[in-house]
């Protein structure tokens, strides 16, 4: 073999190679598809507290009830009808302390789940963290569930379920709030 040989070998596996990258790019292009966007985001918040001295052993809940989440009115302003959305979605949430020094680092899980106040039954997980980080400091970024929340949020009153596994015992009372917020499709 001479240097040419192994030369023109090299371009031939470099453009066959080049083809089969050029085919899988374009493949995974068409495969993309636009996002949907959404006609408005919907924000609603509420305040609790964390009691002092509670367990690692059990899993702790909180109901907060009657929380105003604004639904009709957000809907109404951005020319829609509550009871005709074709779908809502959780969109950001976080949780954090309204006193300073207080973190939140205690906590290792956490869901909220809003419950329809017309029908009880329903119960839809909002938000999750299933694995809160040691350094989460005052305050704790949720993860949006992927269920549809239209059905609840058709009422402009929720009740707020918190579930709350902790890693340590919960040093004093802290104050907390939780924003919470919702994209319309």
């Amino acid at each position: 073999m001479n240097i040419k040989t192994i030369i023109l070998d090299f371009i031939r596996i470099i453009n066959h190679n080049s083809w089969v990258f050029l085919v899988f790019t374009m493949v995974l292009f068409l495969q993309c598809k636009k996002e949907d966007n959404y006609l408005y985001e919907g924000r609603f918040e509420t305040d609790f507290v964390i009691p002092a001295g509670l367990s690692t052993i059990l899993t702790h809940y909180i109901t907060i009830r009657n929380v105003y989440t604004d639904a009709s009115r957000n809907a109404t302003n951005n020319g829609q009808d509550v009871q005709n959305l074709k779908s809502v979605q959780a969109s950001f949430g976080r949780m954090f302390t309204l006193e300073a020094g207080n973190d939140l680092d205690f906590i290792q899980e956490l869901s909220v789940t809003l419950i329809s106040r017309t029908n009880p039954n329903l119960k839809i997980e909002m938000y999750y963290s299933e694995f809160v980080p040691f350094t989460v400091d005052n305050e704790i970024r949720l993860q949006s569930g992927s269920l549809e929340l239209k059905e609840i949020l058709k009422d402009d009153y929720v009740d707020i379920e918190i579930r709350m596994n902790l890693r340590n015992f919960v040093p004093n009372t802290i104050k907390t709030r939780l924003n919470m917020s919702y994209i319309v499709l």
